[in-house]
């Protein structure tokens, strides 16, 4: 899946449409939240931008290196004002750890027991899905209005009538 995307998205940026490019990329995160080549663009995209924290959200999750990813780390630090907490709560992880590119390993599991050694968990574990059952208002009314018309039943009839 993560081709023809990469693809579309690479087309957006050198046609100078960024926009179109970040919300063709974040959008492809939805169904595929680890993928490093996603993830690394929609950081590129970012930079190009000039939104430089928000690539680093991005370069970290890959383990991007190099100038350009320094200078997104340092703008990120500073947005967040170097608290690791504010930090791990702007990188959007949403898989476990390990399904993350080696080269980011490293530091995410820094991120990790740094967050431990605080006494807080990162990352957050995706919430278990609320089901719903939608037939339960409908079960509900229907006991309602049993018990009304239930109620509105006349009594055994009395023998003077």
């Amino acid at each position: 899946m993560a081709a023809p995307v990469i693809a579309r998205a690479q087309a957006e940026l050198d046609a100078g449409r960024l926009w179109k490019a970040r919300d063709r990329l974040a959008g492809a995160l939805r169904t595929s939240p680890h993928d490093a080549e996603i993830l690394d663009l929609l950081g590129e995209t970012f930079w190009r931008m000039g939104d430089h924290p928000a690539a680093a959200r991005y370069w970290i999750l890959v383990g991007r290196s190099g100038p350009e990813a320094e200078t997104a780390r340092l703008a990120f630090e500073e947005r967040t004002g170097g608290s690791l907490r504010a930090q791990l709560s702007e990188i959007p992880a949403r898989v476990p750890l390990e399904a993350y590119p080696d080269a980011a390993q490293g530091q995410l599991a820094l991120f990790a027991a740094s967050a431990e050694s605080e006494g807080w968990t990162w990352p957050r574990r995706p919430r278990e899905p609320l089901v719903i059952d939608p037939l339960a208002p409908l079960a509900a009314g229907v006991r309602l209005i049993g018990r009304v018309v239930g109620g509105l039943r006349p009594g055994p009839r009395s023998a003077d009538g």
